[in-house]
């Protein structure tokens, strides 16, 4: 249940906001209850001051030696004042005590105050307001705390005749305080349950698409590459989407290739080996005569090169990709390499009527790199340049400065050129572009891919140009020797 990325998002959303909103309560309930315990105190501190004041007015007029004394013959007078002044004021408990503390007189505008005369007021109260004259704090009343503000009464020689106290009876969570939490917490309820709708459509815009790359994913495992994630707008999950489906398109493309390249080896390989059994046994068995040995023996032995040229490549791949051919660098001439490449090629240049020509700005021209991997790059462009030149078309080699550390070296020739569908992919092992190249049907579309990861292992590039129907041409770079 909870291995999903929508519960655990829901359940990390949820933690977070509960306890931000429990933080932002108890914060919140803090400074209301602050900020209501002082209102509170100061209208306690008013209707205990006004009372005193009124009482403290009628003692000094009289000779009463007690405070039983003076409000004896008007309780219910005194009582109807205290209650019609205390009903325009907050819920409040007024109360007379005599000089020992115990209750004279209750009142807390409604009428119906606790049945508290004869109750001792609370010690604190008593010993505060005889010692300081005054009490403000929390004390007992009705066996429950609450907020009061005492205040001494004194007689006309200053005699402490009692006390009186204004109690709060509101609750410590009433008035301000309590519209406060409770609207908090209301509010954090819904704030809650909008997050996860949110979460929902959000997780699902997320894990919709990732669902989906799953469900492709497991379909590539089992070597189907038909099926693309749907990608809508330009987010990361596009893009994730994009890079995904151009993955898709690529491992699709090296599944085809690598099924040509199966093909292509497995008759390159079956080819040559049937031609060279058949010739043998015709030999031995004296089905070709004598005189025709050396003509066979020839064409056994170019099958075999053939071969070995077939095994050379993959081993050349296989050592490649797994990094461990190893380039000895050093300094050699490129234009006697280009001139000695077409001399060994001078049969098949005349039997194709080409026109070549090799262009340098030097005799001579030094660069650095791996002797015998630059040269299996050019003899394999100009194998290729050969192979698919168009009869009495120009092969042309140029050799060239690229400002004063490189040079760069071309192989053009001119014939059916490379379809521009075809460009992006020509230097991808196994690829072969066969609508424009079908003179070449033997080969296994490793040689370009072999020298582009030469090119790259010595720092360098190798690039294409082409228009279908007239010319090819591939350039190299390599730095200048000394450089």
């Amino acid at each position: 249940m909870f291995r999903s990325l929508f519960a655990r998002l829901l359940i990390t959303m949820t933690l977070v906001l509960t306890v931000s909103l429990l933080i932002l309560s108890a914060v919140l309930a803090n400074y209301t209850y602050e900020y209501e315990a002082d209102k509170r105190v100061d209208a306690l501190d008013r209707t205990a001051e006004a009372a005193a004041s009124l009482l403290d007015s009628r003692l000094e007029l009289s000779s009463v030696t007690s405070l039983g004394d003076a409000i004896a013959g008007d309780t219910s007078g005194m009582s109807a004042f205290f209650r019609v002044y205390l009903s325009n004021t907050e819920e409040m408990l007024l109360l007379l005590a005599d000089a020992d503390g115990r209750i004279l007189l209750s009142e807390d505008g409604t009428g119906t105050p606790p049945e508290l005369l004869g109750v001792l007021l609370d010690p604190a109260i008593t010993q505060g307001v005889a010692s300081d004259g005054s009490f403000v704090g929390s004390a007992a009343v009705s066996e429950d705390e609450h907020t009061v503000v005492a205040y001494r009464l004194t007689g006309a020689d200053g005699r402490h005749l009692g006390t009186v106290a204004v109690f709060s009876m509101m609750s410590s969570f009433g008035g301000m305080t309590g519209v406060v939490l409770r609207t908090v917490l209301l509010s954090s309820l819904w704030i809650v349950l909008g997050a996860v709708v949110i979460l929902y459509l959000f997780s699902e815009r997320v894990s919709g698409p990732l669902r989906e790359m799953n469900a492709v994913t497991e379909r590539f495992a089992k070597g189907r590459f038909d099926r693309r994630v749907t990608v809508v707008g330009n987010d990361e999950i596009a893009s994730l989407g994009t890079a995904f489906n151009q993955m898709a398109d690529s491992l699709e493309q090296l599944e085809t290739m690598r099924n040509s390249f199966i093909s292509n080896v497995s008759h390159d390989l079956r080819t040559p080996m049937t031609t060279v059994l058949g010739f043998i046994e015709g030999i031995t068995s004296g089905a070709i005569p004598a005189e025709k040995h050396a003509y066979y023996l020839g064409v056994i032995s170019d099958e075999i090169r053939r071969l070995s040229r077939l095994v050379t490549e993959l081993l050349d791949l296989s050592r490649l990709q797994s990094g461990t051919r190893k380039f000895n660098f050093g300094s050699f001439d490129i234009c006697e390499m280009a001139r000695l490449i077409l001399l060994s090629n001078e049969q098949r240049i005349e039997a194709r009527h080409l026109e070549v020509s090799f262009a340098a700005a030097e005799e001579s021209i030094l660069v650095r790199g791996d002797k015998d991997a630059i040269h299996q790059v050019l003899y394999n462009l100009c194998d290729n340049a050969i192979k698919f030149a168009r009869d009495g078309g120009a092969l042309t080699i140029t050799v060239a400065p690229v400002g004063k550390r490189q040079i760069s070296v071309t192989v053009y020739n001119e014939g059916e050129g490379i379809p521009e569908a075809d460009i992006p992919f020509i230097f991808e092992r196994f690829y072969k572009s066969d609508k424009s190249r079908g003179q070449d049907k033997t080969g296994a579309g490793l040689g370009l891919y072999i020298s582009k990861t030469i090119m790259e292992a010595h720092g360098e590039g190798l690039t294409l140009e082409s228009e279908e129907g007239r010319f090819c041409a591939f350039t190299f770079t390599l730095p200048v020797a000394g450089d």
